[in-house]
């Protein structure tokens, strides 16, 4: 999306849970994108020699996975990565994109992406916010 684009609102489903005896948090979410169904998993997981979060994304809309690296601000209560992956709407090869994971409480929390634009200038790309029910 371009940074003057009407966003776009829509609901979804996500569901979580640890893997690989709690190493690793696997996501997988369904709900809809562009007005099309659209389904995602992703794993997040900290490297204990790296000392940073390594996320991999990777849903129906594309075919390439989206991988990052961060860390985490305990004041703030986020994750914040950087990463690289393909974009399925433009073609680009290795479109670098920021993510924030804000921890507002134990049920809420949000996901927001940041992009350039083609003008170089970084804009919020996406922001999903989640409730538990």
């Amino acid at each position: 999306m371009d940074a003057g684009a009407k966003p776009e609102t829509s609901k979804g489903t996500q569901s979580n849970k640890m893997i690989m005896n709690g190493r690793f948090l696997q996501t997988e979410f369904k709900g809809t994108a562009m007005g099309k169904p659209f389904t995602g998993m992703g794993i997040l997981g900290y490297d204990n020699v790296k000392g940073e979060y390594q996320s991999i994304w990777l849903d129906s809309m594309g075919t390439a996975m989206m991988v990052s690296n961060g860390s985490y601000d305990a004041a703030t209560r986020t994750i914040t990565e950087t990463g690289k992956g393909s974009c399925p709407m433009t073609g680009e090869k290795d479109k670098t994109y920021r993510g924030e994971w804000k921890f507002i409480d134990k049920k809420n929390y949000t996901y927001t992406i940041f992009t350039n634009g083609a003008d170089g200038k970084e804009f919020k790309n996406m922001e999903i916010t989640f409730k538990k029910g």
